[in-house]
């Protein structure tokens, strides 16, 4: 059997026995005291991957106070429980996961019934032990079971019957005859929990601890917890919020929200109509005892989205510097050009609307008239040195496209619209292309962020206008794209899933250069910029049909 020292088996992975540290000197678990025990031995062993189990009764027997962040922490996989129904004792749980992944156990139990099975119980540094010292702190050290007349039967046992269980072996792990009874059921309430009902807790924690899942109650489950899905996850957003919020928000997506309550291993936040969570690991390096170190309530925070659990509808979140995927880090060159924008254009209407890209817009007096700011238009572009990003600026009056401009910095061009006067590039007077082929026509296209993970992707379209037009172009701003449908350089462009803030000036600057806009159905543009369509008017029908929209081939300028 090889040998597991302390030196040759670094604790890169432990399994806390959360049951046990949380009775540790104590009759009933503490929940607190479990968090306390974690939070102790991660200040310590900050490189350390940590898997806290319980037994599946610890949220029945825990004080009623505890309860709300019980759930939250199982909710949020901070904290794992055996399965409904498993059979044996929750010791069985962690001892399998421990030997699955070659783990440390944090735990004061001896696990006297297995000794006869996990061998490498004896080999050092794979059990640690903790106490609570007064004015101390929690300490912790390596230990060996002890044994006793359970361990002796285990061994001879599993002897009799050849399944010992070394590290590394391979061999079918099975529990002891003693450990594969039924898990306990607390027959009373934890002390402070006159106020539960004893009737429907008692059937409650059966049905989760039950031994065949055909000996419970079948309505018991479903009475306790009605809001969990097949899978017994407990959903923490409403469905069409929650898929809203993916869609416009890709992994590394920078928000703003508001820290609404603690957990026992992180903090939740608002941002509009749904909740993230932003757990203690993903705050700081090393990560904070409790969220209150760091974030109060109330308080407006910028996050990054760090990533989706679709099965519980759960956004999880980081601070920018500890988020391990972000998008082009340039929230800040935007929001500081936005700044300058609104403040100037504030100043000057102060009662306008504002409608603007990073949210620092807002409502005015005069709803009749709205700005639509985009203070960076190529933001992937600007964050790769790649020179085509712009400033885009649109007015509308009474919902109509009054007024656009877009100034691109690099090459000093401004191209100004203004309804029923014109485009203009400086001085000089823009009008479309004269194309009237589309075998001979340069157009151009794009792709929205959730390209890699939708299936509404652009991509046929993409494929079917590439082999019909004489080139195609992708640079990653609609803006410009739409300047140079306006300015002649392009002859027709196309996109999905814009914004209002992409297109507002862009739209009206091919309109008033004599060019075509709409939707891909050949309908008037929206103002959202959800389907956007541009041409010199003369291709706009075989650019719609090539794109699979409703074009036709005669169709000629508006």
């Amino acid at each position: 059997m090889p040998s597991h020292s302390a030196g040759s088996h670094p604790a890169t992975h432990v399994v806390v026995d959360g049951s046990n540290l949380a009775t540790e000197g104590r009759s009933m678990p503490s929940l607190h005291q479990l968090n306390e025990a974690v939070l102790a031995y991660m200040a310590e062993h900050p490189h350390a991957l940590i898997t806290v189990v319980v037994d599946a009764t610890f949220g029945h027997r825990i004080d009623p106070k505890e309860v709300k962040e019980f759930d939250e922490a199982v909710a949020n996989n901070e904290l794992v429980a055996p399965p409904a129904g498993a059979i044996g004792r929750g010791d069985a749980f962690v001892l399998s996961i421990a030997d699955k992944v070659n783990a440390t156990i944090l735990s004061n139990d001896s696990y006297q019934e297995f000794h006869g099975q996990y061998t490498w119980l004896f080999d050092e540094g794979r059990l640690v032990g903790g106490k609570p010292v007064p004015h101390i702190g929690w300490v912790f050290v390596n230990r060996l079971p002890v044994r006793g007349p359970l361990s002796r039967k285990s061994v001879a046992e599993a002897k009799r019957k050849g399944r010992s269980k070394s590290s590394g072996d391979g061999s079918v792990r099975v529990g002891s005859a003693d450990a594969s009874k039924p898990m306990p059921v607390p027959t009373a309430p934890p002390p402070g929990a006159r106020g539960r009902k004893a009737k429907e807790d008692a059937p409650a924690a059966k049905a989760a601890a039950a031994a065949p899942a055909a000996a419970a109650p079948a309505d018991a489950g479903a009475e306790k917890a009605p809001s969990r899905d097949a899978h017994g996850h407990t959903p923490v957003n409403d469905l069409m919020t929650f898929l809203s919020f993916v869609e416009h928000h890709p992994v590394g997506t920078s928000v703003n929200a508001v820290v609404d309550h603690y957990s026992s291993h992180g903090a939740y936040v608002k941002i509009g109509d749904v909740f993230g969570y932003v757990p203690l690991r993903l705050m700081a390096n090393p990560a904070p005892r409790s969220a209150r170190e760091l974030m109060k309530l109330g308080e407006s925070v910028t996050l990054v989205v760090e990533t989706y659990v679709a099965a519980k509808r759960s956004i999880d979140l980081a601070m920018p510097d500890m988020a391990t995927t972000k998008l082009p880090a340039v929230t800040e060159v935007d929001r500081a050009c936005e700044r300058l924008i609104v403040d100037g254009i504030r100043r000057a209407r102060p009662d306008d609307v504002i409608l603007a890209e990073e949210g620092l817009g807002g409502d005015g007096a005069n709803a009749g008239v709205r700005w639509i700011v985009d203070p960076l238009d190529g933001t992937t572009n600007f964050a790769h040195g790649f020179p085509r990003f712009c400033v885009s600026i649109g007015v509308e009056v009474e919902g109509r496209r009054t007024v656009g401009v877009v100034h691109d910095p690099l090459l000093g061009e401004r191209f100004e619209a203004v309804r029923d006067e014109g485009a203009w590039l400086g001085a000089r007077r823009l009008r479309v292309s004269r194309e009237t082929e589309f075998g001979r026509a340069l157009v151009a296209t794009g792709f929205a962020y959730d390209v890699h993970v939708s299936e509404d992707d652009n991509l046929e379209a993409f494929r079917r206008v590439v082999k019909r037009a004489r080139g195609i172009r992708r640079d990653g701003s609609a803006a410009l794209d739409l300047c140079y449908v306006a300015a002649g350089r392009l002859d027709g462009y196309w996109e999905p899933k814009l914004k209002p803030w992409d297109v507002a000036a862009g739209l009206l600057l091919v309109e008033e250069a004599g060019g075509r806009t709409s939707d891909f159905a050949g309908g008037a543009a929206p103002a959202s910029g959800v389907e956007v369509v541009a041409t010199n008017g003369a291709l706009h029908g075989a650019l719609l049909e090539a794109i699979g929209g409703s074009g036709r081939a005669d169709m000629g300028p508006a």
